[in-house]
């Protein structure tokens, strides 16, 4: 009876051991991990192509996809599938949520002068109807128009 006891806590033991090893490996993996230097994504140990430079860089490229577009020069931000895409867009998931916290607070807007034009001159304008300001265009290119005769005829005489 004892060695039937002795041998259930023995395999108690090594199933303990089992899977503090298995936890420890799995972890020490997950440390080893690697970036794609293409696509931005995790590259798990025994995974990836790794190609190596003639002036010795090391690339490691997570699949042969991302081995294509990198031998073929493509630029991963023009890319919307890579890290870099998504960074730029702002459409990863923890930036969206940053974007969506700094959205809630509005802001205030108020109309600004531009220069040499008052608020009350754009008001008007605005209020203006098309016709008017067809013509007014109008007379302002024909004003244009005769300037530079003046000064082709200028250089001639």
């Amino acid at each position: 009876m004892d060695k039937a006891v002795n041998n259930c806590v023995v395999c108690i033991l090594l199933i303990v051991l089992y899977v503090k090893i298995c936890c420890s490996c799995y972890y020490h993996i997950y440390n080893l991990t690697e970036l794609c230097r293409f696509s931005g994504a995790k590259i798990y140990p025994g995974n990836g192509i790794r190609f190596v430079r003639s002036d010795s860089p090391v690339f490691l490229l997570a699949n042969s996809k991302c081995k294509r577009c990198f031998h073929n020069c493509l630029k991963p931000a023009k890319l919307t599938w890579t890290a870099m895409y998504r960074k730029q867009h702002k459409s990863d998931f923890c930036m969206h949520i940053l974007v969506c916290i700094f959205c809630q607070e509005k802001t205030s807007y108020h109309s600004r002068s531009i220069v040499e034009a008052t608020l009350e001159v754009i008001k008007k304008r605005r209020t203006e109807k098309a016709e008017v300001r067809d013509a007014a265009r109008e007379a302002a290119l024909r004003e244009i128009k005769e300037r530079i005769k003046k000064t082709k005829d200028e250089k001639k005489g």
